[in-house]
């Protein structure tokens, strides 16, 4: 129409006036550039809201889409009209894709019984709580009488082992010793009882039978020393990233709340409390966005519940971070945690049975092989295979793992209670309120603790930051260092992880400078291009923070080939940094390439895996993605960046990869915005100088509106793309 020379609105006002019978002039005249510019302005807008509602569209989707999506094949708006218009004309059907097309009648949580009757059950307890004695389970047993019939270890002996489902059954025991004593008169044979449940009543019967109760044999089947050690370390000793504190120092009991409902929050711990006492087959889901403590909860309540005193369960805390449960028993899951605890497997699974474990499966949302919703099914499936009818299970993850809200109720077996069936609630962690925020800074020194606590008390944008418990410590940590006060009006969750990661560079390079080197490993600026390539590398890869130290040396060892020297010629200016290119000072060392893999593993943001041996992980999951976001955002806005071309070239990434983390894209989205103001602060500063008060206005506005799309998740792509037309110097749109 408008290479016709005519308004797109002429032919539809024409042919609304034809069917009222009504004459309408209409001035010929060709339309104006203004015209044609609005004409564009509204095609465009309508173009990007239909692309964003088909890219977003959350509602249901035909089996066809399903299958694309699950083979990660990336169909536009338009193959998906011309798919519609072909199944059109032939005259198909829309089959609509469900949850139960694909999985069936299957939920991933079913109470688990289990399967040994008392007798086996006995038997098993006794040999596993004593290393003295040996049962075979398949051919010792005799029905006739009820008795196991083994031996001593050292052969010299025959073991009689009784079992009794009560303590009130005297008739049928001494009737089973007389038995016992009769048929095995030629032999040496020692007699013992295993009574089911606690001692009720004091059994009388020979002096030479010895009475053993399941209580008693449950409570010496596991010796807990290493696995308290470790827990106490953990919680009270290891520091934590760029502090002197330790979780110890700076936890607070977070609160929660249901998350189908909406209800006063209530402390975690004590609802834990109570429902540890319950007798139902109720589990809980602990669900929490980046940044809300859901590990730091769940070392915490091990912690404690550990080192107290009857506390009826022992907390087991299984960390899924890179982790493939679906093919997994799970005496084999146990059995994985169990081996550096010296602890056995088999005697886990006996306590669990018995109600006498916790079980806290931590970060499902970082299992390893989670890209098909049917896999995603599959490690549900196993974990819940866990749920005994005595079983107390924990598992924490964050909520938008899941494709919909179908596919969480079915994963986590949300529910309500029927009968015996097993089910599970699913809270949400809260955000910290004031006086949270001043419990977890009460190690702080007073002025950070004063300053922050006032800011918050009178920002509600600030105290909306620093109510994750983790920007909260990033800011605390920073927060006279950077002289964070003077700005705490306008700091974004992005703007206090690019300081604290510059801070970890920095302090890094500080250490080395009074180090008179034979070889000085890595720059700041060096070291901060192995930890972006790192990053890029896993989140390209899927890997869930978590990387082997093979893949590590390996991915070292090729970004060192490849490195520009440009990379060390950017350093600071601190003391004794190295000048000279890391491939020439490599040359010239001996050892240089070994100092080089030291040097990332030890002196960047890398920590040891505590769950896996030979692995390592970024300090916290959200640091892997902001410093991703970071890289896709100086590699769109500074085309001289010489260190992250080399990395998209050596990785080989292509921007999609940002798309596959929310909080990435959250992150890098509030880089740009920050791009976008300090854009408009020069303009304002140089329109102002001009006199030009009127288009300081008008950019005013742009500003407002995109900071308001900033917060909306339907506009998060849009407002990026306003960001880089509105930011000087944003050459690389293109790239994006």
């Amino acid at each position: 129409m408008l290479l016709g020379r005519q308004l797109p609105w002429t032919p539809i006002a024409n042919a609304i006036a034809a069917l009222l019978h009504i004459e309408v002039k209409i001035e010929e005249s060709p339309p104006s550039w203004i015209e044609y510019a609005f004409v564009i302005l509204i095609l465009g807008v309508l173009s990007y809201v239909v692309i964003q509602i088909h890219r977003n569209w959350t509602g249901s989707i035909s089996v066809e889409d399903y299958d694309s999506e699950q083979r990660k094949i990336n169909n536009g708006l338009i193959d998906a009209a011309l798919r519609e218009f072909q199944r059109y004309v032939q005259r198909r059907p829309v089959v609509i894709w469900g949850p139960e097309l694909s999985f069936g009648n299957e939920h991933a949580l079913a109470k688990v019984e289990d399967s040994l009757a008392w007798h086996e059950q006995a038997a098993e307890l006794f040999i596993l709580s004593s290393e003295s004695y040996r049962i075979d389970l398949q051919n010792d047993w005799r029905d006739k009488p009820g008795v196991w019939l083994g031996t001593a270890m050292n052969g010299t002996k025959t073991l009689a082992l009784i079992p009794l489902d009560s303590d009130g059954q005297l008739d049928h025991l001494q009737a089973v010793v007389s038995w016992v004593k009769q048929s095995t008169f030629e032999k040496v044979v020692e007699i013992h009882v295993a009574c089911r449940g606690g001692a009720t009543s004091k059994l009388s019967i020979d002096p030479d039978v010895a009475i053993h109760y399941e209580e008693e044999l449950l409570d010496r089947l596991v010796d807990w020393t290493d696995y308290r050690f470790y827990i106490n370390r953990r919680f009270e000793a290891e520091r934590l990233l760029e502090s002197n504190l330790s979780i110890k120092d700076v936890y607070v009991h977070p609160k929660i709340e249901p998350v189908d409902r909406r209800c006063d929050a209530n402390d975690l711990e004590q609802e834990l409390d109570v429902w540890l006492t319950e007798k139902s087959g109720r589990q809980i889901a602990l669900l929490g966005e980046y940044g809300m403590g859901k590990s730091v909860s769940a070392l915490a309540v091990t912690y404690r519940l550990l080192n107290l005193k009857d506390a009826g369960r022992v907390p087991i805390l299984i960390e899924l971070r890179g982790k493939s449960p679906r093919n997994q028993t799970p005496l084999e899951i146990l059995g994985a945690w169990s081996a550096p605890f010296r602890i056995s497997a088999r005697s886990l699974m006996r306590l669990h049975s018995a109600g006498k474990i916790l079980l806290i499966f931590e970060g499902f949302d970082e299992m390893a092989l989670i890209g098909d919703a049917e896999l995603r099914l599959k490690h549900f499936s196993s974990l819940w295979r866990f749920c005994f009818p005595n079983a107390k299970i924990l598992i924490t993850g964050r909520p938008n793992f899941f494709l919909d809200q179908s596919e969480r109720m079915r994963s986590l077996g949300i529910g309500r209670p029927d009968g015996n069936r097993a089910f599970c609630v699913a809270f949400r962690l809260v955000p910290f309120d004031l006086s949270q925020i001043e419990a977890a800074l009460r190690n702080q020194p007073l002025s950070v603790s004063s300053q922050i606590l006032d800011i918050a008390g009178r920002n509600e944008r600030f105290l909306e930051l620093v109510s994750r418990p983790s920007i909260l410590h990033v800011a605390a940590s920073l927060w006279e260092r950077e002289n964070l006060h003077v700005k705490a009006d306008k700091l974004t969750a992005a703007e206090l992880m690019e300081l604290f990661v510059r801070s970890s560079y920095r302090r890094q390079g500080l250490k080395e400078s009074d180090l008179s080197s034979e070889f000085m490993a890595l720059t700041e600026s060096e070291r901060e291009y192995f930890m972006t390539g790192i990053a890029a590398y896993m989140m390209d890869k899927g890997l869930p923070n978590q990387i082997t130290s093979t893949d590590l040396d390996r991915l070292i060892e090729e970004l060192v080939s490849t490195i520009p020297d440009e990379v060390t010629v950017g350093s600071g200016v601190l003391t004794n940094q190295s000048r000279s290119p890391l491939k020439q000072r490599l040359s010239e060392s001996e050892q240089g390439l070994e100092h080089v893999k030291t040097d990332v593993r030890t002196c960047g943001l890398l920590v040891d895996e505590p769950s896996l041996p030979g692995t390592f992980r970024f300090g916290h999951k959200s640091i892997l993605e902001f410093i991703f976001a970071s890289f896709w955002f100086h590699s769109a806005t500074d085309e001289d960046n010489v260190g992250n071309q080399a990395l998209q070239s050596i990785l080989k990434l292509g921007p999609l990869t940002l798309s596959r983390s929310r909080e990435a894209r959250r992150f890098f989205c509030e880089l740009l915005l920050r791009q976008v103001e300090l854009g408009a602060q020069k303009r304002a500063s140089a329109e102002k100088n001009d006199g030009n008060v009127g288009d300081l206005e008008n950019w005013n506005k742009v500003s407002e509106i995109i900071v308001g799309m900033a917060k909306s998740t339907v506009f998060e792509w849009y407002w990026c793309v306003l960001g880089f037309l509105h930011t000087d110097g944003c050459v690389g749109l293109s790239r994006v």
